[in-house]
């Protein structure tokens, strides 16, 4: 609200000196912490598109931070608590009709690309050099199977039952 206040604000100046400006400039939140994504819902009544930033929510969920070495192994990705949220943030923002893209080492990582579409993400904000291997695990995954996997990932207790669900997928492609 803070945020739009200001837009309002500068775009009546803008207006006041007659300079060109586009009035409906979108406006988008970035979920990366666990506040903001049980608020998913609410925050879509005020925002235009959402942004899910998996380093620090993986981070944040899991209280590990990665740039800590006493905590780092707890910095697990494919932790069941982290799905269950990923999930929760897609299905709020379908719900409110909001865009969601996912950004950061999850979403450019080929080897989660088909679980990630199963718990609902469409767009994926990746490194250029990341862009040729995602895509092709995109075109490599079909939705209804993407979903299956994300449900049995939901299903799973642990890291290390998810990451071996994964490498079964993988192995069973080949």
């Amino acid at each position: 609200r803070a945020t739009r206040a200001v837009l309002s604000q500068a775009m009546a100046e803008l207006s006041a000196e007659g300079k060109a400006f586009n009035p409906r400039i979108p406006l988008g939140a970035m979920i990366e912490v666990p506040s903001a994504a049980v608020l998913t819902a609410m925050l879509a009544k005020e925002v235009d598109f959402f942004s899910l930033g998996t380093n620090d929510l993986v981070q944040y969920v899991l209280a590990a931070d990665r740039e800590d070495a006493s905590v780092g192994d707890y910095y697990q990705p494919l932790h069941p608590a982290v799905l269950w949220v990923i999930r929760f943030v897609a299905d709020a923002a379908r719900t409110a009709g909001r865009p969601l893209s996912i950004c950061g080492e999850m979403a450019g990582d080929p080897a989660y690309t088909e679980l990630l579409l199963g718990l609902g993400l469409r767009e994926f904000s990746v490194a250029p050099g990341e862009i040729l291997e995602v895509k092709n695990a995109i075109r490599a995954a079909t939705l209804a199977d993407a979903e299956t996997l994300a449900t049995a990932a939901l299903a799973l207790g642990s890291t290390a039952e998810v990451e071996e669900l994964l490498e079964q997928r993988r192995l069973a492609r080949r």
